[in-house]
Order: C-alpha cells, then sequence, then structure tokens
C-alpha cells in the first residue's frame, strides 16, 4: 500500500456486532492513493458482514485524486461477499470530486462472483453521483463467469439513483464474454424506483455487447409501482447501442403487472441514435406484455433525427409478439417531427412472423402521424414467408387513423414475393 499524500481520513463504527473476513489465498492486491482529501465513512449499526475471498489473483485500485467520498450506513442487517477466484480486477479513479452513498436501510444484499476474468472500471472525471437506498430487502447477484467487463466514464455531471423500496431484485450472469460500457459525457440521468416488487434478469450467455454514449443531457425513467418484470437472454451475439446525442427521454411505468421478454437467440442488433430530442413513454397499466424472439438474425434501427415521440398505453390487457425466424428488418427514421400513438384499451393483439426476409421502412420526413385506438378486442396478423416489403414515405403531412370498435381483424400472406 502507498499512500503518497492523505489530507483527511475519518472512520467512525459506533456498533458493529458481526464482521468476518476469510482470504485464504490473496497472490495479489496493490492499492495506490497519491491524493485523497476527503474520505468518510460511518457505520451506526451493522448486524451482520461477511466477505470471503477465497482466491484472489491480481487487485488493483489506484486513486490519483479523490475529493469527497462520503459513505454512511445507519442500518445494514446482512451484508454478504463471496469472490471463490477473481483473476483480474482493476480501477481507476484520476478524478472524481464527490461520491455520496446512504444506506438507510438494506435488509439483504449478496453478491457471488465464482469466476471472473477481467473487469476493468475508469472514472477519470465524475462530478456527482448519488445513491440512495431507503430500504431494499433483497437483493441477489451471480455471476458463475465473466471474462472481460469494461466501463469508462470519462465525464459524467450528474447521475442520481433513489430505490425507495425494492422487494427482490435477482440478477444472473452465468456467463458473459465482452461487456463494454462507455459513457464521454452524461449530463443528467436519474433513476427512481418507488416500488418494485421482482424483477429477475438472467443472462446465460451473451457474446458481446457495447454501448455508447457520447452524449446525454437528460435521461429520467420512474417505475412507480413494477410487480413482475422478467428478461432472459439465453444466448445474444452481438448487441450494440449508440447514443451520440440525446435530448430528453422520459419513461414512466406507473403499474406494470407483468412483462416478460425472451431472446433465445439474437445474433446482431443496431440501435443508432445520432439525435432524439423527446421521447415520452407512458405505460399507466400493462397486464401482460410477451415478447419472443426465437432467432433473430439482423436488426437495426437508425434515427438520424426525432423531434418528438409520445406513446400512451392507458391500458393494455394481452400484447403477445413472436418472431421464430426474421433475417433482416432495417427502419430508418431520418427525420419525424410529431409522432403519437395512444391505446385507451386493447384486449388482445398477436404479431407471428415465422419467416420474414427483408423488411426495410424509409421516412424521410413525416410531419404528423396520429393512431388511437379507443377499443380493439382482437387482432391478428401471420406472416408464414415475406421475402422483400418495401415502405417509403418521402413526405406526409398529416394522417390520422382512429378505430372507435374492430371485434376482430385478420390479416394472413401465406407468400408473397415483390
Amino acid at each position: 500500500m502507498r499512500i503518497p499524500r492523505l489530507d483527511y481520513l475519518e472512520m467512525r463504527i459506533p456498533r458493529l456486532d458481526y464482521l468476518e473476513m476469510r482470504i485464504p489465498r490473496l497472490d495479489h492486491l496493490e492499492m495506490r492513493i497519491p491524493r485523497l482529501d476527503h474520505l468518510e465513512m460511518r457505520i451506526p449499526r451493522l448486524d451482520h458482514l461477511e466477505m470471503r475471498i477465497p482466491r484472489l489473483d491480481h487487485l488493483e485500485m489506484k486513486i490519483p485524486r479523490l475529493d469527497h467520498l462520503e459513505m454512511k450506513i445507519p442500518r445494514l442487517d446482512y451484508l454478504e461477499m463471496r469472490i471463490p477466484r477473481l483473476d483480474y480486477l482493476e480501477m481507476r479513479i484520476p478524478r472524481l470530486d464527490y461520491l455520496e452513498m446512504k444506506i438507510p436501510r438494506l435488509d439483504y444484499l449478496e453478491m457471488k462472483i465464482p469466476r471472473l476474468d477481467y473487469l476493468e472500471m475508469k472514472i477519470p472525471r465524475l462530478d456527482y453521483l448519488e445513491m440512495k437506498i431507503p430500504r431494499l430487502d433483497h437483493l441477489e447477484m451471480k455471476i458463475p463467469r465473466l471474462d472481460h467487463l469494461e466501463m469508462r466514464i470519462p465525464r459524467l455531471d450528474h447521475l442520481e439513483m433513489r430505490i425507495p423500496r425494492l422487494d427482490h431484485l435477482e440478477m444472473r450472469i452465468p456467463r458473459l464474454d465482452h461487456l463494454e460500457m462507455k459513457i464521454p459525457r452524461l449530463d443528467y440521468l436519474e433513476m427512481k424506483i418507488p416500488r418494485l416488487d421482482y424483477l429477475e434478469m438472467r443472462i446465460p450467455r451473451l457474446d458481446y455487447l457495447e454501448m455508447k454514449i457520447p452524449r446525454l443531457d437528460h435521461l429520467e425513467m420512474r417505475i412507480p409501482r413494477l410487480d413482475h418484470l422478467e428478461m432472459r437472454i439465453p444466448r445474444l451475439d452481438h448487441l450494440e447501442m449508440r447514443i451520440p446525442r440525446l435530448d430528453h427521454l422520459e419513461m414512466k411505468i406507473p403499474r406494470l403487472d407483468y412483462l416478460e421478454m425472451k431472446i433465445p437467440r439474437l445474433d446482431y442488433l443496431e440501435m443508432k441514435i445520432p439525435r432524439l430530442d423527446h421521447l415520452e413513454m407512458k405505460i399507466p397499466r400493462l397486464d401482460h406484455l410477451e415478447m419472443r424472439i426465437p432467432r433473430l438474425d439482423h436488426l437495426e434501427m437508425r434515427i438520424p433525427r426525432l423531434d418528438h415521440l409520445e406513446m400512451r398505453i392507458p391500458r393494455l390487457d394481452h400484447l403477445e409478439m413472436k418472431i421464430p425466424h426474421l433475417d433482416y428488418l432495417e427502419m430508418k427514421i431520418p427525420r419525424l417531427d410529431y409522432l403519437e400513438m395512444r391505446i385507451p384499451r386493447l384486449d388482445y393483439l398477436e404479431m407471428k412472423i415465422p419467416r420474414l426476409d427483408y423488411l426495410e421502412m424509409k421516412i424521410p420526413r413525416l410531419d404528423y402521424l396520429e393512431m388511437r385506438i379507443p377499443r380493439l378486442d382482437y387482432i391478428e396478423m401471420r406472416i408464414p414467408r415475406l421475402d422483400y416489403l418495401e415502405m417509403r414515405i418521402p413526405r406526409l403531412h398529416h394522417v390520422e387513423m382512429r378505430i372507435p370498435r374492430l371485434d376482430y381483424l385478420e390479416m394472413r400472406i401465406p407468400c408473397w414475393t415483390i
């Protein structure tokens, strides 16, 4: 351990009931603190904290400059971290202005890392990061094998996460080969989860995932109540998301009972958003939404400029989308000024695409499009085979579709070749 300069370090432990650390084998541990201005840790009450490190090959932490870091743990009932094998972990913090973590009550948190080959986090500059967890009942993260995870945050101005109540959150990553996140500049990101009952994410195998956010001005996600959300990704070869500029994105989910997404195999998915001014999604009540993608070879979405997109779903009982085989789907929206979709009540909507070879939609300019569906009982679309479909809308000023009541609509395209 090397500490060239340390200005202020304060640790207060009024009551600590049980603390256990076991390090059967530790090959290399290196900590360097060239300058640390203020570090404060307060633990008013900590009932049980257990850390086990059966084998740790290389851990390196470097803190060239850290201005203010404050951690407060008023009450922590049980925290357990197990690291059976960790080959290489590197954290670098060249400059961190203010980081504050508050955990008023945390009942159970468990992290298990059976094998982690390479994890690298770099934070060149982080101005303000605040995490508040008033109550978290159960959080479980399991990482049986993670080959490469890299996070880079060159500049992050304000990031705020609040979790007033989270009952059960479970993340499992049996195998993740390469995950890379880069945030060159993020001005404001806020996530609020007032109540989340059950959230489960499973990633049995993910080969390559890359997210790049060169500039994101404002992103706000609010989840007042979410009963059950389940995402399963058995195999995902390549997923890439790029957001060069996103001014305002807001998602509100007042009540979502059940949402399930299953992606057994997805070879390539690419989303590019060069500029998106305002995107707002509101889901007051959604009972059941299920998306299944057994095989999707290539899906590409590009949004060079989208001024205003608003989707409202006051009540949606059942929506199911199945894509057994989709070879290539491409959507391009060079300029879309205003698009609004409202679904006051939709009882059942089912879309099945057993095989779709090529579908391309281009909207060079669309000024106003509005769709309203006050009541739609049943709509079914089936496309057993569609070789090529292309839609182009060079300029469309105003289109309005209203369906006051539609009981049954069925469209079937057995074989269509253009």
